[in-house]
């Protein structure tokens, strides 16, 4: 379980988010202290979208169960207060670049679905969506429809360990807020992929 629910002197639920997570790369300020967005992972399928501020989850995030159901999530500074499920229906929207067909929530995309290019009509991205912007686990595309990355992204940046392909390699690769830490492993196509 990603998150454990307690109740205080209020019988009121409150959330502590597990022991057994681990969390993708965030950046530090001039203090050491966490600033921004990651995502908090609890293998294999459930993660939170958090945003940090002063060393502390703080305020809107989002809880996403079995890699795809997204629910509004609240933090007091330490623990999960609050979830709220999102209800989505399966539509098709779009906005001045993209076309999305996936669940949507006021016009907007909040969850899994297809982005799609309005200009080119192929296909960019299938994964979570959240506002139009890439959050959690998806895969993005070539015009042409290879697979380009596979992975985790953060506020529309790629972000974690992904898989990324070329006409004639395969790389395994680590991001931090869409910067190459560096480190990959290349495998030559050999017809394998």
């Amino acid at each position: 379980m990603f998150f454990e629910s307690h109740s205080n002197t209020d019988t009121q639920p409150y959330y502590r988010i597990s022991d057994k997570s681990y969390r993708l790369s965030v950046l530090l300020d001039q203090q050491g202290l966490k600033q921004g967005w990651t995502i908090e992972i609890d293998p294999p399928n459930n993660y939170l979208i958090v945003n940090y501020k002063n060393d502390k989850r703080f305020g809107h995030g989002y809880l996403v169960q079995n890699r795809f159901k997204v629910f509004n999530a609240e933090f007091d500074g330490t623990d999960l207060v609050r979830i709220k499920p999102i209800p989505t229906t399966q539509k098709e929207v779009t906005n001045e670049r993209y076309r999305f067909e996936g669940a949507v929530y006021n016009g907007m995309p909040y969850g899994y679905g297809q982005l799609y290019s309005i200009k080119s009509y192929a296909q960019l991205y299938s994964g979570l969506v959240i506002e139009w912007k890439r959050f959690g686990f998806g895969s993005s595309y070539f015009s042409f429809g290879i697979v380009e990355y596979c992975g985790y992204w953060v506020d529309d940046m790629w972000h974690g360990s992904s898989v990324m392909h070329t006409t004639k390699e395969m790389y395994k690769r680590e991001w931090c807020f869409g910067l190459s830490l560096g480190k990959y492993v290349v495998y030559k196509n050999n017809g394998a992929f």
